[in-house]
This record gives C-alpha cells, structure tokens and sequence, in this order.
C-alpha cells in the first residue's frame, strides 16, 4: 500500500495537481430516499478540452457496500506501524479485532494498543 510520505506532500507535482481540483459544494441529490450523497464523480479535464468521468455510488469500505476484512487488513497494516508498534502486536491485536465476538474483555485489545513502558 502506499504511504503519503513528507515527500509526496510536499512534492511541487502533486501541488500542481491539487491546485487544479474543484468541489462542486452542491452536488445534484441522487433521485433515491436518501438525500445524501454516498460517493463522487471524478472529472478530469484536458488542455484540448477533452473530459473523462468516473463515478462511484459507494465508495468501497462504506457502510452500504460492506467492509472486507482485506481492506481492514490492509488499511491496519499501513497505519498501525506509524505508531510505532512492533509488527508482532500489529498481527496479535489484529488477530483479537478479527475475534472481537469472542473477546471477554476490552483489556484483551487495549493491552495490545498501549505503548509498551
């Protein structure tokens, strides 16, 4: 997975790029029940012109879609290291999250959590 590295925020390319992004703060409401928006339209615009769209309805991991224990995986794996815990507490907390049901105490997981002393 890749990390937004100090380098990579403060690279002058991706500047450039993130200066050329617009929101629309009010987007058109979809014609369901609901009146929020679950995902975006991106659209990309070229210098001739030229315009490519892609939408997405839900973005994947959001509450309608379902959470896959491949994305919780991975997104524990990438962020759980920057706090400094070591890889052997990252697969042994990550192992009581995926037994939560079966976790007789909070303290099973949160002594995992803490930085060691």
């Amino acid at each position: 997975m890749d990390h937004a590295t100090p380098e990579k925020i403060h690279d002058p390319v991706i500047g450039r790029l993130v200066d050329l992004i617009t929101v629309d703060q009010h987007p058109a409401p979809y014609p369901d029940r609901f009146p929020h928006r679950h995902g975006a339209t991106v659209t990309i615009t070229l210098k001739d012109g030229r315009q490519f769209s892609s939408h997405v309805d839900m973005p994947r991991g959001s509450n309608v879609g379902g959470v896959d224990w491949n994305d919780v995986d991975a997104k524990y794996s990438s962020l759980v290291p920057l706090c400094g815990m070591s890889d052997d507490r990252i697969q042994d907390s990550l192992a009581v999250i995926h037994n939560f049901e079966s976790v007789r105490s909070l303290a099973e997981l949160t002594s995992l959590l803490k930085r060691p002393s």
